[in-house]
């Protein structure tokens, strides 16, 4: 669907998408008083009711300085839902990361290092008498064999584990900042993950 725009002057600003429509409105490049209309509409509404932007918030972000991101911060056409929907998404994988991925990893390698142990103890000569001198060398090859096969994989389980822990930081720098959304809405997303 195309949305044509009046200028007041009355020239005719092409007909855009309703993304970039969005976009222009945003930019600001396009007023939420100017007359416009979907393609299908027999009559022309202004912007701000086209994009569903309250008048008062309109209202207020024109006389603001024009320019300036924080004068139209109030009339933003955004949809929150989309937003939401992304973040909590971003948040999922976050979680994934650190739950599954970063745990699972540590788990597997406290396994494998016992079941070298394991390996290397059953392997071994359990006699009395020769308990001290044969079963010595396969324990000490099962201890190093579970060391070197175990301690890489927990490392590697423990820095997936920082990396989505670094992504829930980000992602909560992200929520708490962002000028699309109000207080309500930010402690909303983030109490919902």
């Amino acid at each position: 669907m195309q949305y044509p725009v009046k200028k007041p002057d009355g020239a005719e600003v092409q007909s855009r998408s309703r993304d970039d429509f969005v976009i222009a409105y945003n930019a600001p490049q396009i007023d939420a008083a100017w007359p416009a209309k979907a393609d299908a509409a027999d009559e022309r509404i202004s912007v701000g009711n086209l994009l569903a932007v309250t008048p008062a918030t309109a209202a207020g972000a024109i006389s603001g300085a024009r320019g300036s991101p924080g004068a139209r911060k109030q009339g933003l056409a955004v949809d929150q839902d989309a937003l939401v929907k992304r973040y909590l998404d971003a948040y999922r994988v976050a979680r994934a990361t650190v739950a599954i991925i970063g745990l699972v990893l540590r788990a597997l390698a406290l396994c494998l290092a016992g079941l070298c142990l394991f390996a290397a103890l059953a392997g071994g000569n359990w006699s009395i008498a020769n308990q001290l001198l044969a079963s010595t060398g396969p324990v000490l090859m099962g201890a190093v064999a579970a060391v070197a096969a175990g301690v890489p994989l927990y490392a590697r389980g423990i820095l997936v584990c920082a990396i989505g822990q670094v992504l829930r930081a980000t992602l909560d720098t992200a929520v708490g900042t962002s000028p699309f959304f109000d207080q309500d809405r930010m402690a909303q997303i983030v109490i919902r993950c």
